[in-house]
């Protein structure tokens, strides 16, 4: 499994639009007509956004993050 991961903050004030806090880790996926998806490391809310509608439509579930997601997120975390 391939998994990108950065801070929140980098989404700008779409992740104030999310609720997601600004420190947290995300996962983001580029997807063509269905937008974007966008998975909070923290709270395990998936949201999946097309942003190319108006207005931009925002559908939320809840994935239960893996170990090993945890495991890496708390590794860089106390690396610094």
């Amino acid at each position: 499994m391939n998994i990108e991961i950065q801070r929140a903050s980098n989404l700008g004030d779409l992740h104030k639009k999310l609720n997601i806090d600004a420190n947290s880790r995300i996962s983001l996926r580029h997807l063509d007509r269905d937008g974007i998806q966008i998975w909070d490391l923290s709270t395990g809310n998936y949201f999946v956004i097309n942003p190319l509608v108006s207005p931009m439509t925002v559908e939320q579930f809840h994935v239960e993050i893996p170990l090993w997601a945890v495991e890496i997120i708390e590794c860089h975390a106390t690396s610094y």
